[in-house]
């Protein structure tokens, strides 16, 4: 069985920065070290694939798949592709492998929450 490494990203909400490639001792350092501004960070799990362009995929990601935007959601044990946000309308509740090689991450949805409003017009 492969290990799957553990990364995390942090969206700081209040500064619209998203702090990158973070360990999950960074991310308790970081809520001990700065207490008050942790509020504002929303955390996010590297869901242990690859694009088909070679890049890790996180939750809250928006990916393409065909002309079709998707975002990335952790929802009843799995990571699947979603279609529509905050709801939460499964295109695929299991995204692995097969799919990952088929998708190309094109931002995530803090920093581009365009991309769904455009999916949900």
């Amino acid at each position: 069985m492969s290990k799957r490494e553990i990364k995390v990203r942090a969206w700081d909400s209040e500064n619209n920065i998203m702090w990158d490639g973070l360990t999950a001792l960074e991310c308790l350092v970081m809520s001990i070290k700065f207490p008050e501004p942790y509020k504002y960070f929303i955390f996010t799990e590297f869901i242990g694939l690859l694009d088909k362009n070679g890049k890790e995929i996180y939750e809250g990601d928006l990916i393409k798949y065909g002309s079709i935007v998707l975002f990335v959601k952790y929802e009843e044990g799995s990571f699947g592709l979603y279609d529509k946000w905050p709801e939460v309308d499964a295109l695929f509740h299991c995204l692995n492998a097969h799919y990952a090689h088929k998708i190309s991450v094109i931002g995530n949805r803090f920093k581009n929450p365009e991309f769904l409003q455009e999916a949900s017009n």
